[in-house]
């Protein structure tokens, strides 16, 4: 479906495969999205749960991932459409943002959990020119008390995998 604002298209795509950790998207899906791109005078931003499988990717992550030939199929999108200004996710409850050699001004977002640590939620501003993304934590006390106890799961490591990199917390994201 889509959310039209002044300045910015907000397309939200459905990744989910009942029963599986791992998403997808349908051709259909590819198609419709690739017509919106073509058509749009303002940049798109896609939404989905799952992200995108990129190469070099940990093979122990991909399997939470949409496979990589259908990534490829929305990365060959992104590289015919100029509309299409980024792709962010959720699924792996960690901050992660990347762009590619071939696609500078696209970013590949992923923002980690709102209910463990750290305990966030992305926020887009939209100029125009471009768009800053940044994470805010949540701030009511009983909120964070929990994040705080998820920090530790997984033998200690959960806290530095979902925190991510400064770079991956916030950026500004500039049109093509």
């Amino acid at each position: 479906y889509l959310i039209t604002q002044p300045g910015l298209t907000v397309a939200v795509l459905d990744t989910v495969r009942p029963g599986e950790a791992g998403g997808t998207l349908r051709e259909d899906q590819i198609d419709w999205l690739d017509a919106l791109c073509q058509q749009s005078t303002e940049p798109v931003l896609v939404c989905g749960h799952h992200p995108l499988t990129h190469p070099g990717d940990d093979p122990s992550q991909q399997a939470f991932n949409i496979p990589a030939d259908v990534s490829e199929g929305l990365i060959n999108l992104a590289r015919r459409r100029d509309a299409f200004c980024a792709y962010t996710s959720g699924h792996t409850h960690r901050n992660a943002m990347r762009t590619r050699a071939d696609l500078p001004n696209v970013a590949f977002i992923e923002v980690a959990s709102l209910k463990d640590y750290p305990g966030v939620w992305g926020r887009y501003d939209v100029y125009e020119s471009g768009m800053v993304f940044s994470v805010r934590r949540v701030l009511d006390p009983d909120a964070l008390s929990w994040t705080e106890r998820t920090r530790h799961m997984f033998a200690g490591t959960y806290g530095s995998y979902a925190l991510g990199a400064l770079g991956e917390r916030s950026a500004v994201l500039r049109w093509r």
